[in-house]
């Protein structure tokens, strides 16, 4: 139905609204995973970066999304102290 299809859309422009709104790196990660279909190992190819980093700024990403579509805000990362 024509209401449905409304509804639908205003769904995708939210879901790429709250995609606008994750760093660069968090979007760059969920397009190439979950858009483009790429591998774990094949995006840690095309970014230059390790697998392990691959995963856990996925995981970060999809959380923050998660918590975007349900009203929160993106939680701000905690500074770790390195030494």
């Amino acid at each position: 139905s024509v209401a449905s299809r409304g509804l639908g859309d205003v769904y995708k422009r939210q879901a790429l609204g709250d995609l606008a709104r994750l760093s660069a790196d968090q979007q760059s990660l969920l397009l190439l995973v979950s858009v483009e279909g790429l591998g774990y190992q094949e995006a840690a190819d095309v970014l230059d970066i390790p697998i392990g980093t691959v995963m856990s700024r996925l995981s970060r990403a999809r959380k923050a999304l998660r918590d975007l579509s349900e009203g929160h805000a993106p939680a701000k990362p905690a500074l770790r102290l390195m030494k």
